[in-house]
């Protein structure tokens, strides 16, 4: 040692280096990591390479000199062109991980290949890795397979086991499964976790090796204890479903536990899904939102998507719309469709976000063509509406339709709808028919209300009042309010059902009920006449004044004609009946408009106004009155708050004469004689 020491003082680079190593190992002196450094120093400033490889890795560990990263790569750098392969490694990797440089995969790749070709298998692996992959070079995986042999033949485990993976898959070289097996043999046999899960694959799939569970359950258990968070992953498998053990979903919880702490993703949302819905476990909203939460941070969008989901509808979390968008915008921005339209759904409305339509719109798109039905249904609407984008039927139709070959039920319906009466496409009963009769089978009630609007209309087909009926009382029972209503005067009339006035009084109640707002007046017809119920003028008198509240121009009307009648028990009320009058005018219903004319024309309730008459009687003749059009007829024939124009008396007269009305057929006899004594 006294010898090694005079030698390394005198300036012997090999006895300095040997001196530093006998301070790092403390072997013949105590061991002194900073003296080790100093000599190694001397050693390499004189350009020892091996002084200045082990100097790299004294700063690279912090070992006897501050850590720092740059001075270790420095001196890797100056062993490595001076040949030193294991310096040449570790340069590669220094460029690969950004570890006291800036990160090159070009430069990495030629400092593997110096080290390679002097037969390190560490360089070796990596080349065949990044060929593998494409770091630094044109991915090829025939080279891939090369240099994972070159290295696999030296013994190296992971190496084995990648070039394993390229048999098992064939990738770069011909797929050969019992050679894969051979390889991750070797690799298992030294330990290499990630070996052990693969041999453990084959063994339970049967490929390259008989298939053997109990095997297959072995190499994983090993994998799994090594760390491999894969092979934890299989043996929750394994116990969940009793491959190669006696089934024990508890165990099996315990393994999938262990992988998701592991931070294995899968197994964090399988663990979060169990939780949601209480599967091997006891439900549990907070733990599957914390399982999701872990899973999310690591990038996954599901996941994301998940923590959204709970956020906005505040299961295990505080519910927060705010939250719910920043989780679905991460999801989103990973192209993941059901965030994005759920997203969308929160910009069409303004929930946790600032409403934006167009951005809605976009979003829709986004995920609309990728093929989510919810999404293409959504953006259809919003080319109908022309909300968030210019109002465009055909494009309506066109995503309508991307919907219902989705078998979107909605969708069906809408466009059934779009073809029944023409809009963005050709009118095409048949085809309206074809798309209410999907969504009728897929369970819309909407959809059997349209068809029995078609049977009892004839659009396309024959009128059949069975079939119309039969539809409507589909759409009933699901609660469509317009079905009941129309199945309630089906019952009232018998029409293509037997009548039955008393199921035809409950079904109007239902439509009432469901906001249906002429229900309201029928079922006050129904209470007033005695219609499958008990006559009851105070209870037709609320169904009346119910549906007024509710702006039922019917109602309106009705009680309009029992203010200005005395009727239903009223004492008569000439500005009330005005009023209801007026109000059901507005909505164009013609029977209110024409009694305003009357009113106008009589002069008793309201001060006579022959040009306030006219107006209201040419509105109700347009709206298609009988009466209306007669005595428009009849106001033009006479002058009255019109010009005297026989000639529109004569239009209007024949009108209302070709649907039946006698009175416009005398008046329009009456003319002709005129005429011909002229």
């Amino acid at each position: 040692m006294e010898k090694l020491r005079l030698d390394a003082e005198a300036g012997d680079a090999e006895a300095q280096c040997a001196l530093a190593r006998c301070y790092d190992k403390g072997v013949g002196v105590e061991q002194d990591f900073a003296k080790s450094a100093y000599w190694l120093r001397l050693a390499a400033e004189q350009g020892d390479a091996l002084a200045q490889f082990n100097l790299g890795c004294a700063y690279a560990d912090g070992e006897g000199v501050e850590q720092d990263s740059k001075e270790a790569f420095t001196w890797w750098r100056r062993a490595a062109e001076a040949g030193d392969a294991d310096a040449q490694y570790n340069v590669g990797t220094c460029y690969d991980c950004a570890e006291g440089v800036e990160q090159d995969y070009t430069k990495a790749v030629s400092w593997y290949d110096k080290a390679a070709e002097q037969g390190c298998m560490e360089s070796q692996y990596e080349l065949g890795r990044h060929y593998q992959y494409g770091y630094g070079v044109v991915e090829d995986k025939a080279f891939a397979a090369n240099w994972y042999r070159r290295a696999a033949e030296q013994g190296h485990a992971q190496a084995q086991c990648s070039l394993g993976v390229m048999y098992d898959y064939g990738m770069g070289i011909e797929k050969d499964k019992a050679e894969a097996v051979r390889l991750y043999r070797l690799a298992a046999e030294q330990d290499n976790a990630q070996a052990c899960c693969n041999l453990g694959c084959s063994y339970a799939s049967g490929d390259g090796v008989e298939q053997d569970d109990r095997q297959a359950v072995m190499w994983t258990c090993k994998g799994a204890e090594l760390g491999n968070f894969v092979a934890l992953y299989n043996m929750g498998c394994a116990y969940e479903h009793g491959e190669g053990v006696e089934q024990n979903e508890q165990l099996a919880v315990e393994w999938y536990r262990r992988a998701a702490e592991a931070d294995y993703v899968k197994a964090q949302i399988l663990l979060a899904n169990w939780y949601d819905l209480g599967h091997n476990v006891q439900q549990d909203d907070e733990q599957a939102v914390y399982w999701y939460r872990r899973a999310a941070e690591l990038g996954d969008a599901s996941a994301q998507f998940e923590v959204g989901f709970h956020y906005f509808h505040g299961q295990g979390v505080q519910q927060s719309y705010a939250q719910a968008a920043e989780w679905y915008a991460k999801a989103a921005e990973q192209g993941y469709a059901l965030a994005q339209s759920c997203l969308g759904f929160m910009y069409d409305c303004g929930r946790g976000v600032k409403e934006d339509a167009e951005k809605a719109a976009r979003l829709y798109r986004a995920a609309a063509e990728q093929g989510l039905a919810t999404a293409a249904y959504n953006l259809a609407l919003m080319y109908d509406n022309g909300r968030g984008v210019a109002a465009n039927a055909a494009e309506a139709v066109h995503w309508y339709r991307v919907a219902a070959d989705l078998e979107h039920m909605e969708a069906c319906c809408n466009l059934g709808r779009c073809y029944a009466v023409g809009e963005g496409v050709e009118q095409d009963y048949s085809q309206a028919f074809r798309w209410f009769s999907r969504a009728a089978e897929l369970g819309d009630a909407l959809a059997y209300y349209h068809l029995g609007i078609m049977y009892s209309e004839g659009e396309g087909m024959p009128v059949d009042g069975a079939k119309a009926a039969a539809c409507f009382r589909k759409a009933a029972e699901k609660g469509d309010p317009s079905a009941q209503l129309n199945l309630a005067l089906a019952l009232v009339r018998g029409d293509g059902v037997e009548q039955d006035e008393y199921e035809a009084f409950s079904w109007m109640q239902s439509a009432a009920e469901g906001g249906k707002l002429v229900a309201w007046y029928n079922l006050g017809k129904m209470y007033e006449l005695g219609v499958g119920v008990e006559a009851d003028v105070a209870e037709a008198l609320n169904c009346y004044r119910r549906g007024v509240e509710l702006g039922s121009a019917d109602a309106q009307f009705r009680l309009g004609e029992a203010y200005e009648e005395g009727k239903l028990g009223l004492t008569k009320d000439p500005d009330e009946a005005f009023r209801l009058y007026t109000l059901a005018a507005e909505q164009e219903l013609p029977e209110a408009e024409y009694a305003l004319c009357v009113l106008y024309v009589q002069g008793e309730a309201i001060e006579a106004d022959p040009q306030m008459a006219a107006e209201w009687c040419m509105r109700a003749a347009k709206g298609g009155m009988l009466q209306a059009q007669y005595f428009l007829g009849y106001l033009y024939a006479e002058g009255l708050g019109l010009h005297k124009n026989l000639t529109l008396a004569r239009e209007w007269y024949e009108k209302a004469a070709a649907a039946g009305h006698e009175a416009a057929q005398e008046a329009l006899a009456e003319l002709k004689k005129k005429d011909n004594r002229k």
